[in-house]
C-alpha cells in the first residue's frame, strides 16, 4: 500500500460525500449512513495501527483509545438506525444515557490525545523538539484551542443553564470541552511530524494533527449553527468536516502501520545479507 494514496485519502472521501449527498439530498438516512461508513474507516485505521504494537506499548493504548472513540459512536448509531428508532436497545433513548455515553466517547478520545502526548515527550528528545520554539509552538496550539473552544463552550452552557440542565446543551458542553483538550495536541503532533520530515512516519504525524483539529471545527460549526439558527447549513458543513477527520485518521493508523512493516523488512532484509 502506498503511503501517497492514503494521504489523498481524505479528499477522495470528500468528494464520495458531497457526490453521495448532492445525488440523494441531506435527509437522515443519508446521513447516517456516510458517517457509519466514515467512522467504521476511522476506526479501522485505528485498530490496524493499534495491532502493530504490542498490547500495552504507548503507542498501543493511544490508537487503541483513539479508535474506540470511533468505534462507540459507530455501534451507537448501528443499534438505533436512521430513523433513531431505539428499537434493538430502548435504554438508549434516555437523553441522559446518551450524555453518558457521549462522556465515555470524549473519554476514549482525551485519552487517547493524553497518550499521543506522552508518545510527543519521548520522541521530542530524539528528534531535538525541545527547544524554546517548540515549546512556544505548543504553547500557541493550548491557546488557540482556548481561543475558540471557551466562546463555543460558553453557549453551550448558557443553553444548558438556560434550558433547566438540557441534556443535549450539557452534551455539546462535553463535546467541546473533551475537543479543546485534543486540539491542544495539535501542535506537538506537527512538531513531531516536522521532526521526521522525509521520514516514514511524517504523513502519520501529519494526519494526526489535522485529525485533532477537526474535531474543535466541528463543534464550531454546530454550535454556531445552533445559535443563529443556520441548522441546515450547519449541518452540510459539520458533516463534511466529520468526514474529513474520521477518514484522516484512519489513514493515518494505516499509514503508521504501513511504515512499520516496511521497517521490518527492511531489517529482516538487513539481518539476512549480514548472515550471508
Amino acid at each position: 500500500m502506498k503511503l501517497g494514496w492514503l494521504g489523498a485519502l481524505p479528499l477522495l472521501a470528500l468528494a464520495v460525500h458531497v457526490a453521495v449527498v448532492a445525488a440523494l439530498g441531506p435527509t437522515d438516512e443519508v446521513w447516517w449512513s456516510l458517517q457509519v461508513a466514515w467512522q467504521v474507516i476511522g476506526a479501522a485505521g485505528c485498530l490496524a495501527a493499534a495491532f502493530a504494537f504490542r498490547p500495552g506499548d504507548l503507542l498501543w493504548k493511544a490508537w487503541a483509545c483513539t479508535g474506540g472513540s470511533l468505534a462507540l459512536p459507530t455501534l451507537v448509531r448501528l443499534l438505533n438506525g436512521p430513523a433513531r428508532s431505539w428499537d434493538l436497545l430502548p435504554a438508549l433513548s434516555d437523553p441522559w444515557v446518551r450524555l453518558g455515553t457521549l462522556v465515555a466517547i470524549n473519554a476514549f478520545s482525551v485519552t487517547g490525545a493524553i497518550l499521543f502526548l506522552a508518545a510527543f515527550r519521548r520522541t521530542a528528545t530524539g528528534l531535538g523538539l525541545t527547544d524554546r520554539r517548540s515549546f512556544r509552538t505548543a504553547a500557541a496550539t493550548v491557546i488557540g484551542a482556548l481561543v475558540i473552544g471557551i466562546p463555543v463552550l460558553a453557549l453551550d452552557l448558557r443553553d444548558a443553564l438556560g434550558g433547566g440542565l438540557s441534556s443535549d446543551a450539557l452534551a455539546a458542553a462535553v463535546s467541546v470541552t473533551g475537543d479543546m483538550i485534543c486540539f491542544s495536541a495539535v501542535g506537538p503532533l506537527a512538531l513531531v511530524a516536522r521532526g521526521l520530515v522525509g521520514g516514514a512516519l511524517q504523513r502519520t504525524w501529519t494526519l494526526l494533527a489535522v485529525y485533532n483539529l477537526g474535531w474543535l471545527f466541528y463543534d464550531l460549526t454546530t454550535t454556531t449553527a445552533r445559535v443563529t439558527g443556520h441548522v441546515d447549513g450547519g449541518t452540510l458543513v459539520a458533516e463534511a468536516v466529520l468526514c474529513v477527520a474520521c477518514v484522516v485518521v484512519g489513514s493515518a493508523g494505516f499509514a503508521q502501520r504501513v511504515a512499520l512493516r516496511d521497517v521490518s523488512r527492511r531489517a529482516a532484509e538487513r539481518a539476512s545479507t549480514l548472515a550471508a
